[in-house]
Parts: C-alpha cells; sequence; structure tokens
C-alpha cells in the first residue's frame, strides 16, 4: 500500500491594498531560505513591470563601520547567489535598528513603497503562525501592499536549520 504524500510547494499571500502599478519594492532580507525565495520573486516581477527593488537588511548590533560594511557584503551575497548577480534594478542597503521589524518600517518612511515581498520568519514552523509574527507585524504596521512568501522546506531540514541557528555565532 501506498500512502499519498503532500503536495511541497512554495506559498505565497498577498495583501492587497490598491495595488495598480508596481515601481518600487522592498524586500527585507534576513538570509534564510523564505527571504531568498523573495528576493528571486521580487526580481521577477520587477522585471515584469519594469521596478525597481531596495533589498533591506536590517541589523541589530554593529559598532563600527567595518561591521556595517560586512552586513552590506553578506547582503549582497545573498543576492549574487540567488540571482547569479546583482542586477542594475537592485538597490542594497543597510540599515541598524533597535529590531528588524523597527528597520522596515523606518525603510518605509524614508521611501514609499508600492509593494513589499517579505519571506517567512522563523516562527512560521510553530503550527499557530502560517508566516510569521515579523510578517504578521509588518502587513499591520504598512499602508503598501504585501506579498508574503515562504519557500518549501521539509520538516527535518527546517528542524536542523533552526537547531543550527540557535548555536551559530553571529557572523
Amino acid at each position: 500500500q501506498t500512502c499519498a504524500l503532500p503536495n511541497h510547494t512554495n506559498a505565497a499571500i498577498l495583501l492587497d491594498r490598491g495595488l495598480i502599478r508596481v515601481r518600487h519594492i522592498l524586500v527585507p532580507i534576513g538570509g534564510g531560505p523564505h527571504s531568498r525565495l523573495a528576493i528571486r520573486r521580487a526580481y521577477e516581477i520587477a522585471v515584469q513591470e519594469g521596478a525597481e527593488i531596495t533589498a533591506l537588511h536590517t541589523f541589530v548590533e554593529a559598532d563600527d563601520t567595518e561591521e556595517v560594511e560586512d552586513e552590506m557584503l553578506y547582503l549582497r551575497e545573498v543576492i549574487d547567489d540567488e540571482l547569479d548577480c546583482i542586477p542594475t534594478c537592485v538597490a542594497t542597503r543597510v540599515a541598524k535598528a533597535g529590531s528588524v521589524p523597527a528597520g522596515i518600517l523606518a525603510e518605509t518612511v524614508r521611501q514609499p513603497y508600492d509593494l513589499i515581498v517579505v519571506g517567512a520568519s522563523e516562527e512560521w514552523a510553530s503550527r499557530t503562525r502560517l508566516f510569521g509574527s515579523v510578517d504578521d507585524w509588518i502587513v499591520d504596521q504598512v499602508h503598501c501592499s504585501v506579498l508574503m512568501i515562504r519557500a518549501h522546506e521539509p520538516a527535518t531540514i527546517s528542524w536542523i536549520r533552526r537547531q543550527a541557528k540557535r548555536i551559530e555565532k553571529p557572523r
């Protein structure tokens, strides 16, 4: 007897707040599989719509210029890994903030966006959250449309990655 396995697929949900035209897209990048998929999907949208992307990496701790430069190198590496280059339509920004959500909100105040494409945060694996608390917070606080992305990840791989993250040293 064989068992039917679930369809392993990526998921996306669009919160449409009157999205008519996409010219400016914000993609918060943390580096996990979900934000990596988010930058790929945002790039596909940008190519189709002739839009510009701001890839934002928000970090909480940085004491000197060298650490900020390291964060920028990390962000550029993630984008290059996913898109095989850093396209001219992609601007990279790093920002220090008290929290990741606060950094994202500050960026939306700095410049208006038509669309935010955000990958699921780590809490997505809990049974009570489809995407995560950061994503819920973004949806509640921003005034533009939000596309939330979650990459398919087998449960065992997800568990191993979360365990490794707990013991991993800060970059």
